[in-house]
Parts: structure tokens; C-alpha cells; sequence
């Protein structure tokens, strides 16, 4: 099956658990992690938002980088860069539901992502991305994101 055909199987699960009528607004966080990973990181969020974006059609709409640092200001970056959101900050970016990441290296690079409700900050899914390289890692990406 190639890549194209999967990320809509998976957009077509994803729109069956929360119902086709459903619309709403998605927030991607930047993944967070170690200093020396944080290229890598931004990408993986960048790449993730994308495949979202072209995954979930008309009724969702994936904030922009750009519009979730107006939503919350010059004080509550951190929230976008740092994984350090307050739950005010959460609530500032008017999201119904937003996905945030860790990358880890111990060895091999493991993603863990997790969805969470926008109002009650409630967690809805998780996922867990391992690979041996930045390559194996980067293949995978978009299909976690739109797995969620």
C-alpha cells in the first residue's frame, strides 16, 4: 500500500472515531527534547502539522505556527518552543484539541505523541514512533500524527 493511500485509510479512521460531521480546530505543538535535536524536532512538527493538514479535509482546520503565536502573545511562547503550556495557555489557543511530542535518543530515536482535548486538557490518544536513524524516524512521522 503506498504512503498516499495509507494516510487516507488512516484519515478515514480517524474521521469515523470522531464523527464526519465533526469539525473543529487542531493545534501541533513543537515537539520537545534536547538541545542537539532541535532541527530535527522542528521538522518533525512542521512535517507532522503537514500531513495533518492534508489528512483531515475541510471541516478541521491545523493552526499555523503563525497563528498559534499570535493566539497566545509574546509572553506564552514558550508554550509552542518548551512543551511548557500553562492550562490558561492551552485555553488561549482556542484549540478543540491539540498534539504535543517528546524526542527522545537512548540509543535508538523514539516520538512519543499525544493528543489531548482542548477545554479539559483530557488525553485522547497516544503514539509511539521508534527508529534506529533520523531517516527511519522522518518516514514515519506524518502517519503518526494522522493515526491520532
Amino acid at each position: 500500500m503506498n504512503a498516499k493511500l495509507a494516510m487516507v485509510a488512516i484519515a478515514v479512521t480517524l474521521c469515523a472515531q470522531t464523527s464526519v460531521a465533526s469539525a473543529g480546530t487542531l493545534a501541533i505543538l513543537d515537539v520537545v527534547g534536547d538541545k542537539d535535536t532541535k532541527k530535527l524536532r522542528k521538522y518533525l512538527s512542521k512535517r507532522g502539522r503537514h500531513a495533518l493538514i492534508g489528512a483531515l479535509g475541510p471541516n478541521w482546520t491545523v493552526l499555523t505556527r503563525s497563528q498559534m503565536k499570535e493566539r497566545l502573545g509574546k509572553g506564552s511562547i514558550r508554550c509552542l518552543t518548551k512543551g511548557a503550556c500553562s492550562p490558561g495557555a492551552l485555553r488561549a489557543l482556542r484549540a478543540d484539541r491539540y498534539i504535543g511530542g517528546e524526542l527522545t535518543r537512548f540509543g535508538k530515536l523514539r516520538l512519543a505523541l499525544s493528543m489531548h482535548e482542548g477545554a479539559s486538557g483530557r488525553a485522547l490518544g497516544a503514539k509511539e514512533i521508534v527508529a534506529d536513524d533520523v531517516d527511519g524516524l522522518v518516514d514515519r512521522v506524518g502517519d503518526a500524527y494522522v493515526s491520532l
